[in-house]
C-alpha cells in the first residue's frame, strides 16, 4: 500500500511549537528586538532591513487604527494598539501586499516619463525599502525555523518518526527540517536522493544509504539555500548557517571558510515561497516538485492530511487534491477548537473535493494528542458511536 502523508503547519506546531502562520509576524517582530548582537559583524544591512521591516508594521497599524472605532467593541481588541495588531496580522496579508506592490506597482500612464507612484496604502514607502522588508520577514522566518530555535517535544518527535515506514510519501508545506529529521533517524531518507526531484552530490557521503520515502517540499525548505539572491539552480546545503555542524547528525560537510559564529550570515538566500496570495512558479525546479508531488497523488492508496488547513494562499492544493482518487481512504488529522467550525471544516472539504464520505475519517484532535492515542481515531470513533445511538 502507497500512503501519501500531506503536511502543514499544525504538524511542526504539535511536534515542536513552530509558529502557525497567524502567529509569524509578531515571532518576526519579537526575534528583531534583541538580536543586534548577532549581527554586528552586518548591522549595515541588518539595521536596514530591520528597520524598513518596523516602518511596514507601524504603517499599516496607524493606517486602519482610525478606522477601529467604527468596527465597535466586538472587534477592537484586535487591533487596539500595537502588539494585539501584531498577533491578528496573519503573514499572508503582509508578504501578499509586499508582493502587489514589488511585482505590480501602481504607475499612471504618462508620456516620456516613469512617474513611479506606489500603490495608494504605501505611499510613504520607495521600492528599495520593501524590499529590506520582504528580505527581512524571509530570513527570519528561515532563522526561526532551524532546530536551535524550536522545541521539540521528544517522545512525540520519537513516536511519529516510528510511524512513517518505507514506500511513504510526504508532500510538506513547512519550510522546516523536522520531517527529513525523523526519516533521517530512521535510516529511511537522505538528502542527497530524497527530495525526489534531482540527485544531489554526496560529497563524501557516498556510504548514507539510498532513501525509502521520498519528501516533496512544495514551498521549498531552509535548507534549499544559494550563494546569491535569484539563484535559479537548486542546491542542497546540509552544513548549518551559523555553526560549524551539519543539519543532520553524522554527516560529511566541508570545512567552514570562516568563523560562522562570529560572522553570521545575513540575509539567508534559502529557496523558500513565502506565504502570499501571488505564488508562481519562476524556476524549473518548482515546476518539477509540482509534477512530482501530483504522481504522488495520482499512485496514492491511503492519504493522511496532518495538521494542514487548507489555506487560501495554497492554490496549489487544489491542484494536487483533482488528482487524488476520489473513492481512497482519507484521514485528516487537524485541531479545531470549535465543533462548528469543525464541522464546516469537514463539510467543505469533502464537498470541494468530492470524497467518498463512507472512506473518509476526520480526526478533530491535536496532532500530539493523537500520536499518543497510539494513531487511533478516538474522535472519530466517537463520533460515530452517538451517531449509531441516534440512528443518523
Amino acid at each position: 500500500m502507497s500512503r501519501l502523508f500531506i503536511i502543514g503547519a499544525g504538524f511542526s506546531k504539535a511536534i515542536a511549537n513552530a509558529p502557525l502562520a497567524k502567529e509569524l509576524i509578531h515571532s518576526i517582530y519579537e526575534y528583531s528586538l534583541d538580536k543586534d548582537e548577532l549581527y554586528s559583524y552586518r548591522h549595515d544591512t541588518w539595521d536596514k532591513d530591520r528597520e524598513s521591516f518596523h516602518k511596514l508594521l507601524e504603517h499599516l497599524h496607524k493606517t486602519i487604527k482610525p478606522s477601529m472605532k467604527y468596527l465597535g467593541k466586538k472587534f477592537d481588541i484586535l487591533n487596539k494598539d500595537f502588539k494585539g495588531f501584531l498577533k491578528s496580522t496573519n503573514i499572508e496579508f503582509i508578504c501578499s501586499l509586499l508582493d502587489l506592490y514589488l511585482k505590480h506597482p501602481f504607475k499612471p500612464e504618462a508620456k516620456n516619463v516613469d512617474l513611479g507612484f506606489p500603490i495608494p496604502l504605501l505611499e510613504f514607502f520607495n521600492v528599495s525599502e520593501l524590499k529590506s522588508a520582504l528580505s527581512f520577514i524571509k530570513h527570519t522566518l528561515i532563522e526561526l525555523l532551524m532546530e536551535e530555535n524550536l522545541r521539540i517535544k521528544k517522545e512525540v518527535f520519537a513516536e511519529m518518526a516510528n510511524f512513517f515506514q518505507e514506500g511513504d510519501c510526504i508532500i510538506s508545506f513547512n519550510y522546516d527540517l523536522l520531517v527529513e529529521q525523523m526519516l533521517w533517524q530512521r535510516e529511511l531518507w537522505n538528502p542527497f536522493d530524497g527530495y525526489a526531484v534531482s540527485k544531489f552530490p554526496r560529497n563524501g557521503n557516498e556510504d548514507v544509504p539510498e532513501s525509502k520515502v521520498q519528501v516533496i517540499k512544495i514551498h521549498g525548505s531552509i535548507n534549499w539555500r544559494s550563494d546569491r539572491l535569484f539563484d535559479p539552480d537548486l542546491k542542497i546545503i546540509n552544513d548549518h548557517p551559523f555553526k560549524d555542524k551539519p543539519l543532520f547528525k553524522g554527516l560529511n560537510i566541508p570545512e567552514s571558510l570562516h568563523d560562522k559564529v562570529k560572522y553570521r550570515t545575513y540575509p539567508l538566500y534559502s529557496h523558500v515561497i513565502t506565504p502570499t496570495f501571488m505564488k508562481a512558479p519562476e524556476y524549473k525546479w518548482e515546476i518539477e516538485l509540482i509534477n512530482t508531488a501530483m504522481e504522488f497523488c495520482r499512485k496514492a492508496d491511503e492519504v493522511l492530511i496532518l495538521g494542514y488547513s487548507f489555506p487560501d494562499a495554497d492554490y496549489i492544493t487544489n491542484l494536487l487534491f483533482s488528482q487524488i482518487n476520489k473513492d481512497i481512504d482519507l484521514k485528516i488529522i487537524l485541531w479545531h477548537a470549535h465543533p462548528t467550525d469543525a464541522n464546516n471544516f469537514y463539510k467543505g472539504i469533502s464537498q470541494k473535493f468530492d470524497f467518498n464520505e463512507d472512506k473518509t475519517i476526520y480526526e478533530r484532535t491535536k496532532i500530539e494528542d493523537w500520536i499518543r492515542n497510539n494513531f487511533e481515531y478516538v474522535y472519530y470513533e466517537q463520533q460515530q458511536k452517538v451517531i449509531k445511538e441516534l440512528g443518523l
